[in-house]
């Protein structure tokens, strides 16, 4: 059962947002589909038909997370003649798109799948938001900020893929850098020495996280999407206010589209089925959880709040598994958000990613979530407290 708990403290969000980047409209904006109609779509003959399932699923997901329609043309012939999609998926032997200087009705985007390496959830999601106009996030103009290049420990032909986009090209539209991104890369990209990154934090809790979405889109990526589209401009009258860093539903402007561990017309509410509320005082708390016997994929979150003008205090002092090669499982990590919930927060796998010093939160709330795959284990235990917000 699924208890929704309204969120009754005074919840501060950092003033400080961080941004990532799509297609400058502005400047391009031929490159952009069009959104007063679908957008059409056909798949190859040979292209098998599980594997397009897969992918009207993933155009069923982002059709409801934003302003954009999708028909399949496919088997749509009427009158002898076939109307030309915009989008075609082709079996082939390589994985990519055509790079294209201008969208039109007489010559479709072609998108190549390979059946043996790019027929995935994961691939199928990225291939879309590229073609809609997203680029990887550790190419934005202004990635430097948050993370350093390691252009010697990359290899040497590969260098021109890490190339940032100018102002010019690529814009933020006030969407937050996500290390949690489906199109962040992961540290080792392209590395020239296994273990040696060429991606680094200047963060360095996000280093663990870096990359590691397998699954679908985050939050932010749907937002991101909606601004390159001009989607919330549908709900510039609605007079719900979201919360939490959940923003407008552009197919039902009464609605928010909330990010995780969050839910309620205006995303006020706490969304949990396991997990839970906790109040924290001024003296240490223990909050300890051990899934070691569980077997099933899980996920739960567990919210510890603090009076208005106060903040959280976590020391984090176990993580299991212990290994120090800590290996690392997608689908299976603590996180720990100390505010801005509209991205991921720092992600840990294993005790070797715990700080050497407490962490506190940027308002009254923090959202702790617990995630593990099929016979997988993890567990964990922590302190918290309340502190002057000063501290």
């Amino acid at each position: 059962m699924r208890f929704l708990v309204p969120i009754l403290v005074v919840v501060v969000v950092s003033a400080t947002m961080t941004k990532r980047a799509a297609t400058n409209r502005d400047n391009f904006p031929e490159r952009l589909f069009p959104t007063d109609r679908p957008i059409t779509y056909s798949f190859s003959p040979d292209f098998a038909t599980d594997d397009r399932l897969v992918m009207d699923v993933v155009l069923r997901d982002i059709a409801s997370m934003t302003c954009l329609s999708f028909e399949d043309l496919s088997f749509n012939i009427s009158d002898g003649s076939f109307e030309k999609p915009l989008l075609m998926f082709e079996n082939s032997t390589k994985c990519g798109f055509e790079n294209v200087e201008k969208l039109s009705d007489s010559s479709p985007l072609r998108i190549y799948f390979a059946e043996s390496t790019c027929r995935t959830l994961l691939a199928y999601y990225r291939a879309m938001l590229y073609a809609l106009g997203m680029f990887e996030t550790q190419l934005r103009p202004d990635r430097d900020e948050y993370i350093s290049v390691h252009e010697e420990d990359i290899q040497t032909n590969k260098l021109n893929l890490f190339k940032k986009y100018s102002d010019f090209f690529a814009t933020t539209y006030g969407v937050p850098y996500d290390f949690e991104s489906i199109l962040h890369a992961i540290p080792g990209t392209h590395q020239r020495t296994k273990g040696i990154p060429t991606l680094v934090a200047k963060d360095p809790l996000y280093q663990p996280g870096m990359g590691m979405n397998r699954i679908t889109p985050s939050h932010s990526d749907f937002l991101l999407l909606n601004r390159l589209y001009r989607c919330l401009d549908k709900c510039a009258t609605s007079e719900v206010k979201c919360q939490n860093g959940g923003f407008l539903n552009p197919n039902n402007c009464t609605k928010c589209i909330c990010p995780r561990a969050f839910r309620g017309d205006s995303c006020n509410e706490m969304n949990y089925a396991c997990g839970g509320y906790r109040q924290s005082t001024t003296k240490w708390r223990r909050l300890s959880v051990d899934w070691s016997s569980t077997i099933e994929p899980t996920v739960c979150h567990w919210f510890l709040t603090a009076p208005p003008g106060r903040k959280i205090e976590i020391e984090l002092e176990n993580i299991v598994p212990e290994d120090t090669l800590c290996p690392y499982r997608p689908y299976t990590w603590l996180e720990v958000k100390l505010g801005n919930f509209a991205v991921g927060g720092y992600k840990f796998f294993c005790n070797a990613h715990i700080p050497n010093h407490t962490l506190i939160s940027e308002g009254n709330l923090t959202v702790l979530t617990l995630a593990k795959d099929f016979f997988e284990y993890i567990e964990f235990e922590l302190l918290y407290r309340n502190v002057e917000a000063n501290s």
